[in-house]
């Protein structure tokens, strides 16, 4: 086998979306060092985080901690600032990957100093460690308007100074839901034009067929409904030339969307999603795997299934408890009432962490403070006012909730105090403007 050391200053180079097939990964390195005996520390660490970009690609997940702790011993011998900064990078992405966004946090601070204090402000690093900061942010609900336009602001310098794909599809993934969930559209078809933009010129197939499915969905939601149903067939003749594992970011994403804006028939939806569910979870993609149970979740309670329904939140309470990312519930009106209206029937026990994280979405406690927002009401009084808004009159609120009927009278005369209304529509309609069902 030919082959020549490969110095940390190409890092860049081979960050590429040229990637190793999955069954190639075991052997690299093994190749190259049978190859190359004497081959130094820092190539041979250039070389493992080559190894991991292709983990990452070929959705093999769970393997990417070891091939980390690799890399940066590897980097550390060979005395590589820079080289250690991407194996920081690296495990950010690992950790947003498994849902994990405190170690995540940590590791994109470390490498954001390490990048500033030996790079300068204009590292290349710097922007890319901003880029995965920003996305920590969107998903962890810290995210806002302004946070949005400095993000699309960064984005000539992140192309500039080369991002590689899984950069780029974490930045498309998080700037794309954040404008989505604002009904920003101009600034989300904005976001997706400029990665398809790069993904022209680069060539990286994987942000092409990310592209592609949220593309899906603007257009949809800008009345283009021809040109989506166009995109979905281009997607499908896509996701059939690349089967899973190849893009399988795209074919997350792709599922979500098609069942989102019901492009299918229902029982292709529902086996896709639980398809690409199961294999998300055996990768060790939960971040990924716990959007597509929200999805499967939406897709029931839009049935009419109520037993699905609530198979199905269940789950989605369980991962979301274990992760603490609310951002599932927190932008999708249909979740987040049956939540409310769910809660009991779940029978979560008291001080479970499924019962503490439900309680604090719906008490609000997991938002920014704002005295006239989500913590207005109390639980109880948010759990009658969803029902309230479901139709429901006091007598049967009362048996949904196991309360007297003077209880559900107690509980309307607060709401309607707080909201500063007089009749059950104008509750329902002040409540709905105010984000509270």
């Amino acid at each position: 086998m030919a082959a020549r050391p490969v110095g940390c200053g190409q890092l860049l180079g081979i960050y590429q979306d040229i990637v190793l097939e999955a069954g190639t990964v075991d052997t690299f390195v093994d190749e190259v060092k049978s190859a190359l005996p004497n081959i130094d520390s820092l190539s041979l660490g250039t070389l493992k985080c080559m190894e991991i970009n292709s983990l990452f690609a070929n959705a093999q997940l769970e393997r990417v901690d070891r091939g980390l702790a690799d890399a940066s011993m590897l980097m550390r011998q060979g005395r590589s600032i820079l080289g250690l900064n991407y194996c920081y990078v690296h495990a950010c992405v690992a950790a947003l990957y498994k849902c994990d966004f405190e170690n995540a946090d940590v590791h994109i601070k470390l490498a954001f100093e390490l990048a500033e204090n030996n790079f300068g402000a204009d590292s290349g690093l710097k922007y890319i460690a901003s880029t995965l900061k920003f996305a920590i942010m969107v998903w962890s609900g810290r995210a806002d308007q302004s946070d949005l336009k400095g993000f699309v602001a960064s984005l000539a310098d992140l192309e500039e100074h080369d991002g590689w794909t899984e950069i780029y599809l974490i930045g498309l993934d998080a700037g794309y839901h954040l404008a989505a969930a604002n009904s920003d559209w101009a600034t989300a078809y904005a976001i997706i034009e400029r990665y398809e933009s790069v993904a022209a010129i680069r060539a990286l197939g994987r942000l092409k067929q990310s592209c592609l499915a949220l593309k899906c969905e603007a257009e949809f939601n800008v009345g283009h409904d021809h040109n989506s149903r166009s995109i979905v067939h281009k997607i499908k003749e896509y996701e059939a030339d690349n089967k899973w594992p190849k893009n399988w970011q795209g074919h997350v994403v792709s599922a979500i969307k098609r069942s989102s804006l019901e492009m299918d028939d229902d029982a292709v939806i529902e086996a896709a999603l639980k398809d690409v569910s199961l294999k998300s979870k055996a990768a060790g993609a939960h971040f990924h795997n716990v959007r597509i149970v929200a999805e499967l979740c939406d897709f029931y309670l839009r049935r009419g299934d109520e037993t699905k329904s609530l198979e199905a939140l269940a789950e989605l309470v369980e991962l979301c408890a274990g992760f603490e990312f609310f951002w599932p519930f927190k932008f999708n009106p249909s979740l987040k009432s049956a939540l409310y209206s769910m809660r009991d029937d779940m029978n979560l026990t008291e001080g479970s962490t499924k019962r503490v994280f439900v309680d604090k979405f719906l008490s609000g406690q997991f938002e920014r403070q704002n005295v006239n927002g989500p913590n207005i009401l109390s639980l109880r009084e948010r759990q009658v006012l969803t029902h309230l808004a479901h139709g429901l009159s006091n007598k049967e609120i009362a048996i949904k909730l196991d309360l007297t009927d003077n209880t559900v009278k107690f509980h309307l005369k607060n709401i309607y105090t707080k909201l500063s209304v007089s009749r059950r529509g104008e509750a329902v309609f002040e409540a709905k403007h105010m984000g509270l069902i």
